[in-house]
């Protein structure tokens, strides 16, 4: 079977990650090495305290097409994947959690659907929590897309869609607002979601505000340069 000829990015807000991360990598080499052409996988370190960055130099040691970014504090999921998006090399983006929620064997259906001519494509779980469904709800008043009611952080879409996440709003940031704005085709495909099998959520009822407030900033405040988050060190960046 011949891989299609595409390239991909993936990106992984890294938090408290090390048990699952050796796994997550030999998973996605396995999937990505026939889904595309050219691949990287993109672990960013957001202030873990168990030695994820240690376990992500290793990762990176082992494989050129890991790399890492140690960002200097927690700066939350959204501010993690905008670092890692922003400096993603491929024509397609895949984000996903670090806790194999998300089965990195998915990935395909989500490019069949870029394929197919969609610019943005979440994978779904028929499974959400009442916290959820209020965060989908939020979302889609915020963008004024009711496709935005599939919203997941399980994504994929064309890299020129990243260019919606160049100019940032400020230190509150919510991904899917930015990319909504650019977005033409919005679609979503149902997909496993597995048992976390380290861990628990950190989204708390505290991170939960703070990530609605950030979708109103997003739609309120004016693009700036700087981003919102500062980078203590990286691994395998070429030039």
């Amino acid at each position: 079977m011949s891989v299609p000829t595409t390239s991909l990015s993936v990106v992984v807000a890294v938090h408290n990650g090390a048990a699952t991360l050796t796994t997550l990598v030999e998973r996605l080499a396995s999937v990505l090495e026939s889904a595309a052409s050219e691949f990287e996988v993109m672990l960013v370190n957001d202030g873990s305290e168990d030695g994820s960055w240690e376990k992500i130099k290793s990762l990176a040691a082992r494989h050129a097409w890991v790399r890492g970014v140690d960002l200097t504090r927690n700066q939350g999921q959204h501010n993690a994947l905008l670092c890692g998006i922003r400096r993603a090399r491929h024509a397609r983006v895949v984000t996903l959690d670090d806790d194999l929620q998300h089965p990195p064997e998915e990935i395909p259906a989500l490019l069949a659907q870029l394929a197919a001519g969609s610019d943005l494509v979440y994978g779904t779980s028929p499974r959400l929590s009442r916290a959820s469904r209020i965060t989908r709800h939020v979302l889609c008043w915020t963008t004024g897309e009711k496709r935005m009611q599939q919203a997941e952080a399980f994504r994929a879409f064309d890299a020129g869609l990243g260019t919606a996440l160049v100019a940032n709003p400020g230190p509150r940031v919510c991904i899917d607002v930015l990319l909504a704005r650019r977005a033409r085709a919005i679609t979503s495909v149902p997909t496993r979601h597995d048992p976390r099998l380290h861990g628990s959520s950190g989204y708390g009822p505290r991170k939960r505000l703070s990530l609605w407030l950030a979708m109103l900033a997003c739609r309120r405040e004016r693009p700036r340069a700087a981003p919102p988050y500062t980078i203590r060190a990286t691994v395998n960046e070429r030039t």
